[in-house]
């Protein structure tokens, strides 16, 4: 039994891959995958979100979402990224 259920709505998510690109963050470089995400539940408007997902990091370095019916328009982004060490 999952909790909640009974305001429970249809849906579904459409996950697009686009194309492959490289993102800067300060002086470097990664391989990130331009991705759409389509969300649609029923009673309401479909949402569409666009991500540059870099694998490497394992996270998202920059997203947008879409205007009405136009495609999504991506953030500013990352302008650097910094790793701490667990230990300090």
């Amino acid at each position: 039994d999952y909790p909640n259920t009974d305001n429970a709505q249809s849906g579904s998510i459409e996950v697009e891959f686009q194309r492959y690109r490289i993102e800067r963050v300060g002086a470097c470089k990664y391989r990130v995958w331009d991705v759409l995400l389509k969300e649609s539940v029923e009673g309401s408007h479909a949402f569409t979100e666009r991500m540059l997902y870099a694998p490497e990091l394992q996270m998202v370095l920059r997203r947008g979402v879409a205007a009405g019916d136009s495609l999504p328009v991506l953030d500013s982004g990352f302008h650097q990224l910094q790793i701490k060490d667990e230990n300090s």
